[in-house]
């Protein structure tokens, strides 16, 4: 049953011959914060995703020209010159965080690859997000990993170098199923398997948009990951493990609780349920860094019943998981 959000957006690339590239967006089941420390997280790709397109014509200079839509309205607008990818006076954003980050991602496909970029050629980039910025469902890790298949470079690389993380959000961008994913620093490849994550009481499932946009690398600024015990980080992987074989939605609700506990007395916050939803009928877990982006409520609710909840609230969208579940 859909309860939020629309279908997948397409929208035509830009003229000419065009390469195009397309990765996921992500939502983070469990393990946020420790698995920096190495606990294996159950994480999930999501159906709205982000597209780039790319057309190369030949030109006097290096010029790559970048539109970003965002579910089909411009959103940011940029140009770069040169191979030092200078930014165009007359580009009108002038040096935003937006241009800073990009430019940074563009000079580190560079680095890995001094072929990118070279040639006097102009570019026409294109990219097309399926789902709003601040949703926190992974537009940078999205854009990274398109930005890597352009370059051919290595996605968890420029992730590290330009962002930190733990990289499981460029799994789930090139993912076409949830995965178990385990962080082994960033000098090692990460630990991925696919895993079956379709519990019989799907329904009773929904994920909700909390109305504030996380910023990761920031919440992740006070974590050290050294400093996690070793039974938490067994705690948390054995729960990730079991909520993805979950048959029984008790079982499932009692493991997002055993969850929520172990990291509100790591991190010495209360959770979201006990602080804004005591009387909720049901579970509800973090997802990501806590305090923004999404929730996942479970509840032996129908679908719009969970829905009518926090929409009375003032939270939303909200969107079932088949909503959000790749198509296989």
């Amino acid at each position: 049953m859909h309860i939020a959000g629309d279908s997948q957006a397409t929208y035509p690339p830009p003229s000419g011959e065009a390469a195009c590239y397309y990765s996921n967006g992500k939502l983070l089941l469990s393990g946020e914060y420790l698995v920096l420390a190495g606990a294996t997280a159950l994480a999930m790709p999501v159906r709205y995703g982000q597209r780039l397109c790319v057309s190369s014509t030949p030109a006097a200079e290096v010029l790559v020209n970048w539109t970003t839509y965002v579910r089909g309205r411009i959103w940011y607008r940029e140009s770069f010159r040169g191979r030092s990818l200078d930014q165009a006076e007359t580009a009108g954003n002038g040096k935003s965080a937006t241009s800073r980050f990009l430019r940074s991602l563009l000079m580190e496909a560079k680095r890995q690859n001094p072929a990118f970029l070279q040639e006097r050629l102009r570019h026409e980039v294109r990219a097309d997000t399926g789902f709003e910025m601040h949703w926190g469902l992974g537009s940078s890790s999205s854009l990274i990993s398109n930005i890597a298949w352009w370059a051919s470079a290595d996605p968890y690389q420029m992730l590290f170098n330009a962002s930190g993380g733990s990289g499981y959000d460029i799994a789930c961008a090139r993912s076409a199923s949830p995965l178990f994913y385990r962080f082994r620093g960033r000098n090692s490849k990460p630990e991925t398997s696919a895993v079956a994550f379709d519990p019989p009481f799907g329904r009773q499932l929904v994920f909700v948009y909390s109305g504030r946009k996380q910023d990761s690398s920031r919440a992740l600024e006070n974590f050290d990951p050294d400093g996690v015990k070793p039974h938490h980080i067994q705690a948390i992987s054995g729960i990730s493990v079991q909520m993805a074989r979950s048959s029984e939605l008790e079982d499932f609700m009692g493991l997002m609780r055993e969850h929520e506990g172990i990291l509100s007395a790591y991190t010495g916050t209360e959770s979201v349920q006990k602080r804004l939803f005591p009387a909720f009928p049901g579970a509800i877990k973090s997802l990501g860094a806590w305090g923004g982006d999404f929730l996942l409520a479970a509840a032996p609710l129908e679908p719009r019943q969970l829905a009518a909840y926090f929409s009375s609230r003032g939270y939303g969208p909200v969107f079932a998981l088949g909503d959000l579940q790749t198509k296989q």
